[in-house]
């Protein structure tokens, strides 16, 4: 099986997240989510909303009994987070 760089895949390449193995993609994300707490920084947590976006229209993603979208719901926290980190590094704020 070809290696994909899954980040790559789904924020440069806008491959169709259903190509993707569903295990890879949370891989990614656990990945993410464990830079940026080394690292926040508006970036990391733009790739965290991307990728969850992602998981959220995969065919083999969990669906909540309810409806609920989850991985939506998390990919808006995470871009929110994003944009709040971005006016902070714009107002010369930094995050320890």
């Amino acid at each position: 099986m070809k290696r994909v760089c899954v980040l790559k895949a789904v924020l440069f390449d806008g491959v169709d997240p259903n190509t993707l193995p569903i295990e890879a993609l949370h891989a990614a994300c656990v990945h993410m989510v464990t830079r940026f707490v080394i690292h926040p920084s508006p970036g990391v947590a733009e790739s965290v909303s991307a990728l969850l976006e992602a998981l959220a229209v995969h065919a083999d993603a969990y669906q909540a009994p309810n409806g609920q979208d989850l991985y939506g719901s998390a990919a808006a926290t995470w871009a929110q987070l994003s944009a709040v980190l971005q006016q902070e590094a714009a107002a010369g704020e930094v995050r320890h």
